[in-house]
């Protein structure tokens, strides 16, 4: 079947986005999720990590160390990740590499989508905007387009 019920066989078909992952590119993955954060391992490029909690355990071992493929200078302080912080009083996605954080998207902006929570609609816009990220596109563009109402 398409649908693996139990735990081994889930992880099995949820790996394959990961096994197709290529030496230069990125797997996107929750940090929240054991089953899916495990899977870093088995990523041949780098990994990218999302948590809406910034003292998640898998989030904080991943920033504090170079994670599999990370590149360029940020490979060397910590691995990549995009989680939610307060900023002017307010909460953000955040893109955090190396020694680094950058705002992108106040929570504020995330359009409703009917069905979703709202951790739902924010997890989701972590993986889009870590995507983009790791693709390289403009930031400001792509947070512009995903927070229109037609997006």
């Amino acid at each position: 079947t398409l649908f693996r019920s139990d735990e081994d066989g889930q992880f099995k078909v949820l790996r394959t986005q990961v096994d197709v992952v290529i030496p230069t590119g990125d797997a996107i993955l929750n940090a929240e999720d054991p089953q899916v954060a495990d899977m870093a391992r088995l990523s041949e490029g780098g990994v990218i990590l999302f948590s809406l909690d910034a003292n998640h355990p898998v989030y904080l071992e991943h920033r504090e160390k170079r994670s599999n493929g990370d590149k360029g200078e940020d490979a060397e302080r910590g691995g990549r990740g995009l989680t939610v912080a307060e900023r002017e009083g307010e909460s953000w996605i955040v893109w955090q590499a190396g020694n680094s954080t950058a705002p992108l998207m106040s929570l504020k902006a995330i359009p409703d989508d009917i069905g979703e929570t709202d951790a739902q609609r924010c997890q989701n816009m972590m993986a889009a905007l870590a995507m983009a990220q790791s693709l390289n596109l403009d930031m400001g563009v792509v947070c512009s387009v995903l927070s229109s109402e037609d997006a």
